[in-house]
């Protein structure tokens, strides 16, 4: 099967949901959407392998509505400047983040990208969710209690779970590991979370503490919910949408086959590499006359972006902390 080219295929609007495997797509899609569905192969494991071997060229006649900080208006990451290669991007992943569930809501990405939508008649656009990736939204873990934990220069001098003082030397050792697990072709995080569990460390990420208190069975509930999360208010979208429309995801996830978790650059895992290819075809794309929108609305469509020799290095803090947060480095 030929790895599906996003750019090269035909549809008016592409939704994407982070981190979304296929096997679990076909079971509970039918409970909110309508169309054909089709198993693809993913150009990339990871969102940054994904994005940068997606977008090689230059789309004027394409907006990008990111809830994801590896695709953002302001810096470049990782080595791919996004705002080279899209007509326009809006950064929900910025203005629209949620302070208490550390993600962007899939109601907030429904709600922007209906109001963005009917400002650019004349383009088509990517819509990007960040479920089902992590953090979990759904009932599956609503007594988990976690705490991001704070970056290396902050961790020195903190406590481990069970409140005794932990030496430096232990994120030290995590570091060494992860480059020894990589290094060996060890991908996938259960042998680091490991040692962080037998080091009394936090855990490494919302997934993590997740599958901690859970296990897998319980992780993969929690997947599950999120991704039916999300196809709620995907449903709802469609709706205000005409043309074709093609649900897919950037790339899968492993959720403990093969003692591994996660996802990572360069993988042949086909948890991590079979995505959907659900068609919506609602016949020919309404165009009309741009909506006018002003005051408050306008100024949350359409913000200015301030120079970026004032922003970088905030800027630059503010991905990578939210990056961290949704569990894509430390």
């Amino acid at each position: 099967m030929d790895k599906v080219k996003v750019m090269d295929e035909e549809w008016d609007y592409l939704i994407v949901l982070d981190a979304c495997r296929y096997d679990y797509f076909e079971k509970v899609w039918r409970d909110y959407l309508q169309g054909n569905l089709e198993k693809r192969i993913t150009v990339g494991s990871s969102t940054p392998e994904w994005r940068s071997k997606s977008f090689t060229g230059n789309y004027d006649d394409v907006i990008y509505i990111s809830s994801n900080p590896y695709v953002n208006s302001l810096l470049p990451v990782k080595g791919f400047s996004a705002k080279d290669h899209f007509c326009r991007i809006y950064d929900v992943w910025q203005d629209g983040w949620d302070k208490e569930k550390q993600t962007v809501l899939p109601e907030t990405v429904t709600c922007r990208a209906i109001d963005i939508i009917k400002n650019h008649p004349d383009k088509r656009a990517i819509i990007h969710y960040m479920q089902p990736h992590e953090p979990y939204l759904g009932e599956a873990v609503r007594d988990l209690v976690w705490h991001n934990p704070e970056p290396l220069a902050k961790r020195i001098l903190s406590k481990t779970d069970e409140g005794q003082p932990r030496a430096p030397f232990t994120d030290k050792v995590v570091r060494i590991l992860a480059d020894v697990f990589y290094k060996m072709g060890l991908r996938g995080h259960l042998s680091l979370w490991r040692v962080r569990k037998f080091l009394k460390m936090p855990p490494m990420s919302h997934m993590d503490a997740v599958r901690r208190k859970y296990g897998k069975e319980g992780l993969r509930q929690a997947y599950k919910e999120n991704l039916e999360i999300a196809l709620k208010h995907v449903a709802e979208l469609v709706k205000t949408l005409s043309g074709r429309i093609v649900v897919t995801a950037d790339h899968g996830e492993v959720l403990g086959e093969g003692g591994c978790y996660c996802h990572w650059d360069g993988a042949s895992d086909k948890y991590l590499l079979e995505v959907p290819w659900l068609i919506i075809d609602k016949g020919d794309r309404a165009a009309g006359p741009t909506d006018k929108i002003s005051g408050e609305e306008q100024q949350k469509v359409e913000p200015e972006v301030p120079a970026v020799e004032e922003v970088e290095e905030e800027t630059k803090r503010e991905i990578r902390e939210k990056l961290r947060t949704l569990g894509y480095i430390d």
